[in-house]
């Protein structure tokens, strides 16, 4: 498994020029921008209580887990994106067929416009006492090195976009776990493969 963990003064190493999400239209861009908007607007009253910590990684107190899991879930219907949550962790599960052409790490547009949401409601200041976990994954066909370095890269392309949305480097881990972390075992099986190959996006609480 390949690790990058992100400091405070870094960018991920694949930025979003070098990942070049493909334009959508504005108008469809607009309407999740307002919709997410509408999403946050009951958390203002506690925007002013963390608001210190916004983009730093340093937060007064933790996130409410169970708030974020709410809002998430509401930000990726009609996606194949599951959520689930467990021991105060939120993990965002994405198909890498959604988010990427096959052998690509350029993000889909129609991708980049659910994933533009989630980054802002990721970098809200209720949001800010989280500390985000982006792991690729793959199947296990072809070499083991190979699946680590790729599926890292397309971990980092997702991450790039967080960051460009203002969710601080310092909140964020990146990984590339190859095959190393199969959902069902793919060798005679397209369907199986295809449910390995992922993105996971756990989310965990920061403690002081």
């Amino acid at each position: 498994m390949i690790d990058r963990v992100e400091t405070p003064d870094a960018t991920p190493s694949l930025s979003l020029r070098q990942v070049r999400v493909r334009p959508v239209p504005a108008g469809v861009r607009a309407g999740w921008v307002l919709a997410l908007l509408g999403v946050l607007s009951c958390g203002a009253g506690a925007a002013a209580e963390s608001a210190r910590g916004a983009g730093t990684g340093v937060v007064d107190a933790p996130a409410d887990m169970r708030y974020l899991d709410r809002e998430l879930r509401v930000l990726v219907r009609d996606t194949p994106i599951e959520v689930a949550t467990r021991d105060e962790t939120v993990r965002l599960t994405m198909p890498a067929q959604w988010l990427f052409r096959p052998d690509d790490v350029v993000l889909r547009s129609e991708a980049a416009v659910r994933l533009d949401a989630l980054a802002l409601a990721l970098a809200a200041p209720r949001a800010q006492g989280t500390r985000i976990e982006l792991t690729g994954h793959s199947d296990s066909l072809g070499r083991r090195e190979l699946n680590e370095a790729f599926t890292l890269q397309r971990a980092e392309a997702v991450t790039a976009l967080l960051v460009a949305r203002g969710v601080a480097p310092a909140r964020l881990v990146t990984r590339g776990a190859g095959e190393a972390k199969l959902l069902e075992k793919n060798e005679d099986s397209p369907a199986a493969r295809q449910r390995n190959r992922r993105i996971e996006l756990e989310i965990r609480p920061l403690r002081p």
